[in-house]
């Protein structure tokens, strides 16, 4: 019998991932000769390069995957005439002059509605809508380079997963909690996180438990990225941090028809929460429609009397005015109480500003000991746990996470994933969380207490206008409604 040889699998597998690919690159200037330069050391020839380059010395350029062409692209007739001869998988754009460059792309899209082009833009002032098109900003490029070597920021891998940092780099500085200890007290056998690796005098190892962390080792990390978070304020000590990221001062609105005892307690609040704060906030506090001077008068009084350089009064007669005032200040909570909250400009509003909302109880925030997180969405619990963490550490609160499920659902895979994620979380944080499962309505349960600070995901069910919303109301809006203890929404989107 004769024997056929057949080919590898390996061979077949590369043969059908790596399809030749043909690029066309227009380009002119240092980027451009750069990535040529990049695209010539690649190792990778299943790609094949058209290139239209001002100023290249071709001659020094031999590649076999490499083909080079002179002509003005900025010309329709010369596009047609490139466009022509291949089908492009993906053109680039790299010029100096920013007519050129918007001619060049201009004429492209005559042609070709769909091809993937990736346009550097060095230029302000430029907006193109194109799905098909990928704009790469080269001065956001060098501003988030720069921002990536500032103390206290962590660099995430943004090319490579999913990029919304479930790989992490972790400078550990020195006089940080973790610096000359051993690695055993920040391993972690579970599966939310792991040590890759670290960097030390630009050398690449793999640590051991009886290792000793160093000041400078770089430590790469790989898992949830809420969970590294979490982890890198923990390496670098820097718990108690809210209202970051979010802002940095505090907005209170008063609502003037309000008896002037609940706006000075209102007030107070407010101080007691800058006070428990690491950083030092400024208070801005809001007033519109002005018509009680007397009122106002009194309130300025009230101010006066905390004999206070951070806290400041604001006036406007239009509410839109407010908003963008406290966006200019950098505020990271705002405080309001109910009744103006859920005026529907405000809801809006704030949940587009997407930062915390304290809306004001029955008892005032300092009376207040203990807060509760209930469990909902998996994702949005997730996003939201460092910051409770964070506050609930910052303000020495008790904090419950509590499954109040009528059916008795407690074993369900999302919410113990949930719950392990809270713990985890904890145990970075040294702090104590209490996990609660009952069979209750939580409308019910929580319904006679005013003794909480509610922890709430600030989600798109605050801005719902139906008609229906008093028959099928969701569930946070029905706790917004219907209790009267102080409640703190959290941002779910960034």
């Amino acid at each position: 019998m004769k024997r056929v040889q057949m080919p590898h699998l390996n061979e077949n597998y590369e043969k059908k991932l790596f399809t030749r690919k043909d690029i066309l690159i227009i380009s002119e200037g240092v980027i451009g000769q750069n990535f040529i330069a990049w695209i010539r050391r690649s190792k990778v020839n299943s790609n094949y390069y058209t290139i239209n380059c001002k100023n290249l010395n071709i001659s020094c350029l031999p590649n076999s995957n490499l083909e080079y062409i002179n002509e003005d692209m900025t010309g329709f007739f010369k596009v047609e005439k490139v466009l022509n001869k291949k089908a492009f998988e993906s053109i680039f754009i790299i010029m100096k002059d920013r007519d050129e460059a918007l001619e060049i792309l201009k004429n492209i899209r005559i042609l070709n509605q769909k091809v993937r082009v990736i346009f550097v833009n060095r230029w302000d002032g430029v907006r193109i809508s194109d799905d098909y098109t990928t704009i790469i900003d080269r001065n956001e490029i060098v501003a988030s380079q720069l921002y990536t070597r500032l103390p206290n920021i962590p660099t995430i891998a943004k090319d490579i997963g999913l990029g919304n940092g479930e790989l992490m780099e972790v400078l550990v500085a020195n006089g940080t909690t973790y610096a000359y200890k051993t690695f055993a007290t920040l391993m972690s056998e579970e599966d939310t996180w792991r040590i890759v690796g670290v960097y030390r005098k630009k050398e690449f190892f793999f640590p051991k438990k009886n290792h000793v962390i160093m000041p400078n080792d770089t430590l790469l990390l790989a898992g949830k990225p809420s969970v590294l978070e979490s982890l890198y304020k923990k390496i670098n000590d820097r718990q108690k941090v809210f209202p970051a990221p979010y802002g940095k001062n505090l907005g209170l609105i008063l609502n003037l028809n309000d008896p002037i005892e609940k706006i000075a307690t209102h007030i107070k609040e407010v101080y007691h929460f800058k006070i428990q704060l690491e950083l030092v906030p400024e208070i801005y506090i809001y007033t519109y429609h002005i018509k009680d001077e007397k009122k106002i008068e009194e309130i300025e009084n009230i101010i006066k009397s905390y004999n206070s350089r951070y806290m400041t009064l604001r006036k406007s007669n239009d509410y839109h005015r407010v908003i963008e005032d406290m966006k200019g200040h950098e505020v990271g909570v705002i405080f309001v109480s109910n009744n103006l909250f859920i005026k529907h400009f405000y809801q809006d509003k704030f949940y587009q500003m997407k930062i915390p909302v304290f809306i004001f109880g029955n008892k005032p925030l300092f009376d207040i000991k203990k807060s509760l997180l209930i469990i909902g969405k998996k994702e949005e619990m997730e996003k939201i746990s460092t910051s409770v963490l964070d506050i609930a550490e910052t303000f020495k609160f008790e904090l419950n996470l509590c499954n109040y499920s009528p059916s008795g659902a407690f074993e369900d895979e999302e919410t113990l994933d949930i719950e392990k994620h809270y713990e985890t979380i904890a145990n970075l944080f040294d702090f104590d969380i209490n996990i609660e499962h009952k069979t209750v309505n939580p409308i019910r349960e929580l319904a006679p207490k005013d003794d909480i600070l509610h922890l709430i995901p600030f989600n798109k069910e605050f801005i719902s206008r139906s008609i229906f919303e008093i028959f099928s109301m969701s569930l946070n809006q029905q706790f917004l409604n219907k209790h009267k203890y102080p409640k703190l929404l959290i941002p779910v989107e960034g």
